[in-house]
């Protein structure tokens, strides 16, 4: 069996052999083994690999990655009843330990438990043909979701959780100006997730040219799509007024969210959603935060967010506004994993997925 293996100590990510997954093996209690249709690549991967995610950080002695999969389950331990061989599945990923061991309160905070083995970062994920994992954190989809859609639902639930963050803080849909900043895939998921809510003031901030045009042939054509630079000269010094009462910044770069600050109009919310470096720091004037009584959000992993993903990511679905060509998805072979990794890394693609 194939799969990608990182190997953390020597910085080396090698398509080979897979040596402990396998169907025929024998599974421990409570596990499945899924055979992986598609399995996407996110930014996190590349943090795993740079090692910049702190106590997120991916196994380091040897590791399969790939933590956003779909699949169908080929065979299931003699005490799991939820799932039968031949389900179409997604898994999330993430785990707590549940017991409070970790000295947090899984009730409020599961993200937050200091033991998350999570698949594709802890332990063995999609980056490969077949992958075993806990049967409680596999989840069937409806028929009619394709698979390669599906795929989307691990980083669909991160968005969620994005979301759920900004809550009481969301502003009025037909009234609120909103900037995007970042048309990854993340940003792409934020826009769609707009438009089902009727967000009609939608700016997406993308520096590549490439992805401003993929994603215009998918979005609504009131919906803005401009490089940053345009962005910060419209918005310019009347920011107070004219600026943005919500931006999702989805970019991991520091010096963007250092930007967010001055794009936010009085009142505004900005959500902190791309994972920027372990340890790098900005600079910025907290007058503007008591000025402006901006909210500062952060939002990790995905808590509890899966299967309300599933469901809304199928009812998007259902309206014909998902064309993963035209969002910018590519889809490679495994063995092709090092041009993939590079579309991606450029910008040339939105997303990555591993057609398996």
């Amino acid at each position: 069996m194939n799969c990608l293996w990182w190997d953390g100590n020597a910085k080396t990510l090698n398509y080979e052999q897979a040596k402990d997954v396998g169907e025929g093996k024998e599974l421990e209690s409570g596990e499945v083994l899924v055979a992986v249709a598609f399995s996407g690549v996110c930014g996190s991967d590349f943090a795993y690999m740079k090692g910049n995610m702190g106590k997120h950080n991916a196994k380091q002695d040897g590791v399969i990655l790939g933590h956003e999969f779909s699949g169908r389950v080929i065979q299931v331990a003699s005490d799991v009843v939820t799932l039968k061989v031949g389900d179409r599945v997604v898994v999330d990923p993430n785990s707590s330990c549940g017991s409070g061991v970790c000295g947090n309160d899984d009730s409020k905070s599961p993200h937050f438990c200091e033991h998350n083995d999570a698949v594709g970062v802890k332990r063995n994920g999609g980056w490969s043909q077949k992958c075993r994992v806990p049967a409680h954190q596999v989840y069937k989809i409806p028929d009619e979701l394709p698979l390669d859609v599906a795929a989307l639902c691990e980083p669909f639930s991160c968005v969620l959780r994005g979301w759920d963050r900004i809550g009481a803080d969301l502003p009025d849909a037909g009234t609120s100006r909103v900037l995007i900043q970042g048309a990854g895939i993340i940003g792409v998921l934020f826009s769609l997730l707009l438009r089902h809510h009727g967000f009609n003031d939608v700016t997406i901030a993308e520096i590549s040219d490439g992805r401003r045009r993929a994603v215009k042939k998918y979005l609504p054509g009131h919906y803005r799509v401009e490089d940053p630079t345009i962005v910060v000269e419209r918005v310019g010094s009347q920011a107070d007024s004219e600026g943005f009462h919500l931006i999702i910044d989805c970019t991991g770069n520091v010096h963007v969210f250092q930007k967010d600050i001055e794009l936010a109009c009085r009142g505004g919310v900005i959500l902190g959603f791309g994972c920027c470096p372990s340890g790098t720091k900005i600079q910025i004037e907290p007058f503007q935060i008591y000025w402006k009584e901006l909210k500062l959000l952060g939002s990790f992993l995905n808590p509890r967010c899966f299967p309300e993903a599933i469901r809304l990511l199928n009812d998007i679905n259902s309206n014909k506004w998902i064309k993963l060509d035209q969002m910018g998805v590519e889809k490679y072979p495994l063995h092709d994993y090092g041009r993939a990794l590079e579309r991606l890394k450029t910008g040339v693609a939105s997303k990555i997925l591993f057609q398996v």
